[in-house]
């Protein structure tokens, strides 16, 4: 609407059984409008609520003037109004009920914030209401609160009508049941697959990332040259016994340069055997070519030999290929590799590993697509297209890593009340029944087959799930290792 102009609105409204009569005398009258000063549009709607009236049911219609000001209006109603009113009232009488209102511009009263011309600020569309027609956009731009942004970013999770927890039950509870309803077009009230899988995979691995710190508990590498998980305990009582400063009883002279008396485990947290010497006794000789221990422990002769094997096993003496992609081949030289191989050595694979499972949330996003088109070679009669077949692993994999994440927060809070651990056990157990069960139910229920069949490629299917499961796993690694 031009600036200053006014909508003129009036409503009329009949018996029902005279519907046919207004419309064609309106269309009269609306070119009769049309031609007077100022009035530049008009437009006519059909109002759907239908009132019911004393006697037969009513219709409206409502007819929308634009004029170029209100002056022009002003004009009208001290010049034409009277006229033009008057042979409706002629035509109709008491039949039609008339009510007349005026629109202003709400831009001048900081009302309207839509900006500035007719077209989305968004795909340049021609606006014709409050939301663009053609991709969605609220024609109305201002500025978001913050409290928009946090209620945007939370709001399908603590919302418990919300999209998410209508979800959430049928997956868990019905294999399948959320894939057909979105083949059939029902998928409004659900939460979008791809949306669900990414909020409850990165729940999934968020988790991980947490209890895995929990009780200072980390990856590290043990005495052997190989990973391992160990823990940090914080018990005082055992500082001593690992310094060897504690109550221990000193060991006699008679068994000075052997392990201690007691206990062989003695000098485990240590990693070195602890000996208590009596001053008096003399000290065993060392074997022979080794040097004098310093005050660890530690022979200088020992830890110089230990590094130059280390140093030995990872002088790499390769044929390096070339594969013409920079990326890769600065990563595929030797002394690449060597230096990636003292790192694995330093500390015995633990940032790899570290780095490996940082890889595996990227690694599912190509296992899903391969493992979707074996799924189209089992099916190759059933007309489903390649996505449909991505579509029912999508929603199988947002239900394992649920299940997953329920039994992880089921071990902890077993836990942290001391609770039977038979609790977590009968869990992990029902689960590890569950999830196989879950996938044949879900493959009867959307594929339609028999028992028979569906129970054969259940077989193939499992076989080739190994399959790509090893190869992406494979690569993962690989990819690991070029970018440590």
């Amino acid at each position: 609407m031009r600036s200053g102009a006014v909508i003129y609105e009036v409503s009329l409204e009949i018996d029902a059984g005279a519907a046919a009569e207004l419309d064609r005398w309106l269309t009269r009258h609306v070119d009769a409008m049309l031609t007077l000063p100022g009035f530049v549009e008009a437009r006519v709607f059909i109002a759907d609520d239908e009132s019911e009236g004393v006697g037969s049911p009513s219709v409206r219609r409502i007819v929308h003037y634009t004029v170029n000001s209100r002056a022009d209006l002003e004009r009208y109603l001290r010049e034409d109004a009277d006229r033009m009113r008057a042979d409706g009232q002629k035509t109709f009488g008491a039949r039609m009920i008339a009510s007349r209102r005026v629109l202003s511009d709400g831009s001048r009263s900081g009302i309207d914030h839509s900006g500035e011309g007719t077209h989305c600020r968004n795909c340049e569309f021609t606006l014709k209401g409050q939301y663009c027609s053609n991709c969605g956009q609220r024609a109305r731009i201002r500025m978001i609160t913050v409290w928009e942004l946090l209620r945007d970013l939370f709001g399908d999770i603590f919302e418990f009508d919300s999209r998410l927890w209508r979800s959430l039950v049928p997956l868990i509870l019905k294999p399948g049941h959320l894939t057909l309803e979105y083949l059939e077009g029902r998928r409004v009230r659900y939460m979008p697959p791809f949306r669900m899988y990414l909020v409850i995979s990165v729940l999934f691995f968020l988790l991980i990332s947490l209890f895995s710190d929990r009780d200072g508990i980390t990856i590290n590498g043990d005495d052997d040259g190989g990973p391992a998980i160990s823990a940090t305990i914080g018990d005082d009582d055992n500082n001593g016994a690992e310094s060897g400063t504690g109550d221990e009883p000193e060991s006699s002279p008679d068994t000075a340069g052997g392990p201690p008396a007691g206990d062989d485990d003695s000098g485990v947290l240590s990693g070195r055997s602890v000996a208590a010497v009596d001053d008096s006794a003399e000290p065993a000789p060392n074997p022979p070519g080794d040097d004098p221990p310093d005050e660890d422990g530690n022979s200088d002769a020992a830890a110089g030999q230990e590094f130059e094997e280390e140093a030995e096993d990872c002088d790499l003496d390769v044929d390096v290929i070339k594969t013409g992609l920079g990326w890769l081949d600065r990563r595929l030289t030797e002394e690449h590799l060597e230096e990636v191989c003292r790192q694995v050595r330093a500390d015995n694979g633990a940032a790899a590993i570290r780095e490996f499972l940082r890889n595996i949330p990227t690694m599912m996003f190509f296992f899903l697509p391969l493992i979707a088109l074996l799924m189209k070679f089992l099916y190759p009669l059933s007309k489903r297209y390649y996505v449909e077949h991505l579509l029912f692993f999508v929603h199988y994999h947002a239900f394992f890593f649920l299940a997953l994440t329920l039994l992880m927060i089921t071990g902890f809070v077993v836990d942290s009340l001391h609770a039977p651990e038979w609790i977590a056990t009968i869990a992990t157990a029902i689960l590890v029944i569950y999830i196989p069960i879950y996938l044949f139910v879900a493959m009867r229920r959307v594929y339609g087959q028999s028992r028979l069949a569906t129970t054969f490629k259940y077989f193939l299917l499992g076989i080739g799930y190994f399959t790509c499961l090893v190869v992406t796993f494979t690569l993962t690694v690989i990819v690991t290792a070029l970018t440590l």
